[in-house]
């Protein structure tokens, strides 16, 4: 029997890796959580419950080296230490969830994860300029020590999307974990489960997935301020990720759009912001990076038109799915899109398309072959 060793964060959907890979015959599944708290807030399955010190003993490595495979759900800092052991003996396998590889596209010129206001919001937050350089150059130079440890160390890597893994060999030639495809849940119990039969309704906008910069909000309202909105809402979700940055956003929604910003600043129960999702029939993602994809999956499913820019990593991987989706230069050009209603055909087929990418038959097959990897 196979032996795999989990390391992850007490995060709600680790639930969704517990449950693909637990469903396979003839292998061990262990979780383990490496933290200071004494309990677990998210985690509901049976979990090993580490601080750092009691992982990072001689007692533990031996253990761990009973394991046929490390998979490491989000590679945080705190794993390098493990890294860096040349007694470790079981392959790794890093699940990156985006926030732990974008730092290796930094280098490249053409690759900016903020556009121009955002980038200026985001250094006046950041405070002196000077700084801020100074301390990117530093962590270049930390940046390129760490790369080489995950080179020496780490078998094989599972972006979110197989796009990223390609932008990371473009900037760094020399990436040596192998690309295996690997995503958290399915669509069928986890993405759509109880909406298989929503559809949106109406054509409000639902902009961004959270209180992050790289959702480059002030740059969309930039194009949006441009469109004749009418009574059309715009829902914006900011009641996570960094909540200073998110009040000046909410603050600049409501300047921008005093009629139609809709900020949603505090906790939702999930049907009243279902129902509010409904009358999204437009969605608009502001990233460049990938990111909000479980967002995007369900929205596409439900029916809802998806705007991106054209410079974005989901929007490059989304068009050459064969998906129906726009662009943000697009609508600054053709405003009358957002009144555009996706035909019913195509609706479908990007259902079936989601099914055949992110479907549970799929995740299985996707999970068996990480199991199977040597």
């Amino acid at each position: 029997m196979k032996k795999i060793l989990h390391l992850v964060n007490d995060e709600k959907f680790i639930g969704f890796a517990h449950q693909s890979f637990t469903r396979q015959e003839n292998v061990q599944n262990d979780f383990w959580v490496l933290s200071s708290a004494e309990s677990l807030k998210h985690i509901t399955f049976s979990c090993r419950l580490l601080t750092l010190s009691e992982f990072y003993t001689e007692e533990t490595t031996a253990i761990v080296n009973s394991y046929d495979l490390v998979v490491i759900h989000f590679l945080d800092v705190k794993y390098d230490q493990l890294l860096q052991n040349t007694a470790l003996k079981p392959k790794i396998l890093w699940i990156g969830w985006g926030g732990d590889y974008y730092w290796l596209a930094d280098t490249l010129s053409d690759f900016h994860m903020y556009k121009p206001l955002t980038r200026k919001l985001v250094s006046k937050i950041l405070g002196n300029r000077l700084l801020y350089f100074f301390a990117k150059k530093v962590n270049r130079i930390r940046r390129k020590k760490r790369l080489a440890l995950i080179n020496k160390s780490i078998s094989y890597f599972a972006p979110v999307l197989p796009d990223d893994y390609q932008l990371i060999k473009k900037s760094h030639a020399d990436f040596k974990p192998k690309f295996i495809q690997w995503n958290y849940g399915n669509l069928e119990e986890n993405y759509v489960k109880g909406y298989e039969d929503f559809t949106v309704t109406a054509n409000d906008i639902l902009l961004g997935n959270s209180a992050t910069p790289t959702n480059n909000h002030l740059d969309v309202f930039k194009v949006l301020g441009k469109n004749n909105l009418g009574s059309r809402k715009i829902i914006m979700p900011l009641n996570y990720g960094d909540l200073n940055y998110g009040k000046i956003i909410g603050i600049e929604a409501v300047r921008f759009f005093p009629q139609q910003a809709n900020v949603l600043s505090d906790f939702m129960p999930y049907a009243d912001y279902m129902k509010l999702l409904q009358s999204c029939g437009n969605v608009v993602m502001g990233h460049v990076r990938q990111q909000a994809l479980g967002n995007i999956i369900a929205m596409l499913y439900v029916g809802a038109k998806l705007f991106f820019y054209e410079d974005s990593i989901t929007y490059a991987f989304f068009k050459n799915q064969g998906f129906i989706v726009f662009t943000l230069e697009e609508l600054a050009q053709k405003p009358e899109l957002l009144d555009v209603k996706l035909d019913p055909e195509i609706v479908l087929s990007h259902r079936s398309k989601l099914i055949t990418i992110w479907g549970k038959q799929q995740n299985m097959k996707n999970t068996n072959n990480v199991i199977l990897l040597k």
